[in-house]
């Protein structure tokens, strides 16, 4: 590919598109993964996301211009205004608009639902623009554009991106160390427009993450927008990729599922430094698992015991697979101040985990809650549970319930909370493939629509458990989204004991490719 007067690129500037205030891990991580190869590569990171609205364009515009980028690497964190959990308020206004039997409430949730969805357009609109503004201002540079966003959406994005700019799936660190040195990144894991054409590369072999720390030091200096994040939660990853398959789990596809760990001196020389000049008290370990089997058991555990010898006094979370936790884990967990954990189970039926491929056995996960309690957890244990997925029956939502029962017993029901996360489609993931082969989804859909067709197959809840679940939710989230899962589970499991005949989910694809 060109570079500036034949040279290779020798400055990097950063954008993290608008989104959720959150921290900016990916292109922290850029930033880091940079400096470490080569000191000598100017960068800077601009974070949108905390810059008020009508100010960004001319912020931008005026920090690259100052900056005058060789390279200017563009992250896109989502795009969806959806998330198919109770916690999410268009969840509970798309129920009310295609299960309420009030006429007033499906009246409500149609104009509230008008909002959200010019809200969505609203922001791919601006987030699309500023791609464009900076494709157009600075031509002399090399655009890419990563994030979840692209990641997922690649297919659909692509097609409206300026020519040239190059969009990068999954992990960025090659694609970048490809441009920083001159050389065509397109045989690489990349989507982009040539002559019109959207075109896509192969995927690399995974990174080795043994040699790759971050260099807080430095990205304090290039990041203007550091201090915003005083006292607010923080990431660290502590390994890369997943080896679990789970047939609704973009992970997989965007890390890959060949586990790459961190050094455990690596990640928490990061805390530390976090600990010291950002005041980070509140950590979130953003692996796609926490516990991926042996290895990473110990790994977890020599960071968890840094995190004790050191005494920092820190509350940290992550997504953990309770069935993973040994008594010794428990008690460093414990020590070293875990918190509310997430734990995505989905169902209470072994035959239902199978049938998404989890990988993983449900009496399991209760010897590790025991551990957990054995060891003094006092925090909020957050099970996942998603009803209504393919081959699901009444008897498999009734062993739902009764799992939640189960977990309640071991920890104290003021210990769990169930929530309930439907299933909402994702592409790249095995769950789209077989609702593709079975006909639910017809080739080409648009998994970016909002229409309310679109919604209703994508927010997965087919017949005929659609309506006892729906009836259940209704009743469940009226009081607020406050325990509501407790309330859903108990409102299901009378709705469902009250007759009417057995039903079952609608069937996709083949059978159970789970291996407990």
């Amino acid at each position: 590919m060109a570079t500036l007067g034949g040279k290779r690129p020798r400055s990097v500037l950063h954008v993290r598109l608008p989104c959720s205030p959150v921290w900016p891990l990916g292109a922290v991580t850029l930033v880091g993964d940079i400096h470490r190869r080569d000191p000598e590569v100017r960068q800077r990171l601009l974070d949108l996301a905390t810059v008020p609205p009508k100010e960004r364009r001319r912020y931008l515009l005026d920090e690259a211009e100052r900056f005058r980028p060789d390279v200017i690497a563009i992250s896109w964190r989502d795009v969806q205004v959806f998330a198919p959990h109770e916690a999410d308020a268009s969840l509970e206004n798309s129920f009310n608009f295609f299960y309420s039997n009030s006429v007033v409430k499906k009246v409500l949730a149609s104009f509230t639902g008008l909002k959200m969805v010019a809200a969505y357009h609203s922001a791919l609109r601006e987030n699309m623009g500023y791609v464009r503004l900076i494709a157009r201002r600075f031509r002399d540079a090399t655009v890419l554009l990563g994030g979840g966003a692209l990641s997922v959406f690649h297919e659909q994005l692509t097609p409206k991106l300026p020519e040239g700019v190059i969009g990068v799936i999954g992990e960025g660190e090659q694609v970048m160390e490809a441009v920083l040195a001159g050389r065509d990144p397109s045989p690489l894991r990349v989507s982009m427009v040539k002559d019109g054409v959207p075109v896509t590369g192969s995927t690399p072999p995974p990174l080795d993450l043994s040699d790759r720390a971050i260099d807080y030091a430095y990205v304090r200096e290039v990041f203007p927008q550091w201090e915003r994040y005083r006292g607010a939660q923080v990431s660290v990853q502590t390994k890369r990729g997943c080896p679990y398959r789970c047939a609704y789990c973009l992970y997989p596809y965007i890390e890959g599922t060949q586990v790459s760990l961190r050094p455990p001196e690596h990640v928490l020389g990061e805390i530390q430094y976090l600990y010291d000049h950002l005041d980070a008290r509140d950590f979130w370990f953003a692996d796609a698992q926490f516990l991926t089997g042996r290895r990473a058991e110990r790994n977890a555990e020599a960071i968890l015991q840094g995190i004790i010898d050191r005494g920092l006094d820190i509350h940290w979370s992550g997504y953990v697979r309770t069935s993973a936790i040994t008594e010794k884990l428990a008690d460093l967990m414990v020590r070293s101040g875990v918190g509310d954990l997430e734990v995505g189970l989905a169902s209470g039926s072994q035959r239902m985990v199978n049938e998404m491929r989890l990988g993983l056995k449900v009496a399991h996960l209760y010897r590790g809650a025991a551990n957990l309690k054995k060891a003094g957890y006092r925090h909020k244990l957050i099970l996942n549970y998603s009803p209504n997925m393919p081959g699901e029956t009444e008897e498999s939502l009734l062993e739902t319930v009764e799992s939640y029962r189960k977990f309640a017993a071991i920890m104290g029901e003021d210990q769990v909370y169930p929530m309930i996360f439907f299933i909402g489609v994702q592409p790249h993931t095995a769950m789209e493939e077989r609702l593709l082969a079975d006909g639910y989804l017809k080739p080409g859909y648009n998994p970016m629509s909002l229409n309310p067709r679109a919604v209703k197959r994508l927010l997965y809840n087919p017949k005929p458990l659609n309506g006892p679940i729906a009836e259940a939710c209704l009743e469940g989230w009226k009081d607020g989204t406050d325990d509501s899962g407790r309330r859903v589970l108990l409102a299901l499991e009378r709705i469902l004991k009250r007759g009417g005949g057995p039903r079952v989910a609608e069937a996709v694809g083949g059978g159970a490719a789970g291996s407990g």
